[in-house]
């Protein structure tokens, strides 16, 4: 079955000084850069009850991708844990906790690898070591 490319830029248009923030920032980071035919109409077209479960879902993925963009040049403080929680909550592969990462992308059918590149593309793995308190 031929694949359909689907260009979202989800409010990214070249030379933009404002990154996205926000939800936008999240639909960034989590839109599909190719989709079947009948994937798009499940996709895009059909309307899911949205439930305050999974309002809860896209809230926490959007504050952890809010973190690790605002606070991944943060030298000490408050941004900095902020950052290094957010970054080390998307690698965690632990399912024993309802809101982890993985259960996140399970409940909203999104795929844990794909989505954790996108949200640490930019990442500073390096920012995790500096200022660390025991």
């Amino acid at each position: 079955m031929p694949r359909i490319d689907v260009g979202l830029d989800g409010g990214i248009a070249a030379g933009a000084t404002n990154p996205p923030t926000g939800h936008r920032l999240f639909e960034h980071a989590i839109a599909p850069e190719q989709i079947l035919p009948e994937q798009f109409y499940e996709v895009w077209c059909c309307t899911k009850t949205t439930t305050p479960e999974r309002e809860l879902a896209v809230s926490v993925l959007c504050q952890a991708a809010l973190d690790l963009a605002k606070c991944r040049n943060a030298p000490k403080g408050r941004k900095r844990r902020l950052y290094r929680e957010a970054y080390q909550w998307v690698l965690s592969d632990d399912r024993s906790w309802p809101f982890s990462f993985v259960n996140l992308c399970d409940l909203l059918n999104l795929s844990p690898p794909y989505l954790r590149r996108q949200l640490l593309l930019n990442a500073r793995p390096d920012a995790l070591r500096l200022g660390q308190a025991a």
